[in-house]
């Protein structure tokens, strides 16, 4: 028998929605209180509007790292799609370009990646890993898509891939990992790729909303997620990053 395409979870699922861009015709793009606490302080540290400390943040930066399960990105295979590859194309064309830290993104390639729990507090001991991991392996290996870009309603100033996962028998296995790890599903997975220097003008965010637009539905990836990863890091780009422990899916 032939086997069945992969079913892929529908706009109705996830909250992908199109053009949430939040800024319209006419309008400026400016980056929001969020990016400018958790990212700006790491990409343009100079820059007039960071918010340099909060909390426990410190130019970007928290002393207590942060641990989160994620689903990893094959950076090599993703730039070697002809779409992903017209597309990063297409934004150093656009009148904005000079505005992307394109040297955080080469940063970032070797952890790139789909968040599917943040915040794991207590959930980071031996102990509570092996428990994790075995939740975690009864969940079995599911194909994906990355599409994009796409801007979310926080954080203006980071352009995500969304992550469209497999839902074999109408189930959602990023959903299910969530669950597994104590959250609520989201219907969000996201990967961070494409980060601003500063705010754009009404012509700036008039390109921008051209290639989200002309982008949102081209596939960029397809692939199979075999491994999650448990990480853990001290910002929210994950720069200094580190793998906790590599959890396979079930075959």
């Amino acid at each position: 028998m032939p086997t069945p395409m992969p079913v892929f979870a529908s706009p109705l699922h996830l909250r992908y929605r199109p053009l949430a861009y939040h800024f319209t015709p006419g309008q400026t793009l400016r980056l929001d209180e969020s990016y400018r606490l958790c990212h700006l302080p790491l990409i343009a540290p100079d820059h007039r509007d960071i918010i340099a400390r909060r909390g426990e943040y410190e130019m970007g930066w928290f002393p207590t790292p942060s641990y989160a399960l994620i689903v990893p990105i094959d950076a090599d295979a993703l730039e070697a799609n002809p779409h992903y590859r017209q597309m990063i194309a297409a934004l150093r064309r656009a009148p904005f370009a000079g505005k992307i830290d394109w040297t955080i993104s080469e940063r970032r390639r070797p952890v790139l990646h789909a968040t599917l729990r943040s915040h794991l507090h207590g959930q980071h001991s031996d102990t509570a890993i092996r428990h994790l991991a075995a939740r975690l392996r009864t969940v079995r290996q599911f194909r994906a898509r990355l599409t994009g870009p796409w801007m979310g309603d926080k954080n203006h100033g980071r352009l995500y891939l969304p992550l469209v996962p497999e839902t074999p028998h109408g189930a959602d296995p990023c959903a299910r990992m969530q669950r597994a790890a104590g959250g609520t599903p989201t219907r969000l997975y996201t990967v961070g790729l494409i980060h601003f220097r500063d705010h754009l003008t009404a012509d700036e965010a008039a390109a921008l909303r051209v290639i989200l637009r002309n982008w949102r539905d081209r596939v960029l990836l397809d692939y199979t997620v075999r491994e999650i990863w448990l990480q853990a890091t001290h910002d929210s780009l994950a720069l200094d990053a580190r793998i906790v422990t590599r959890i396979p899916l079930r075959a």
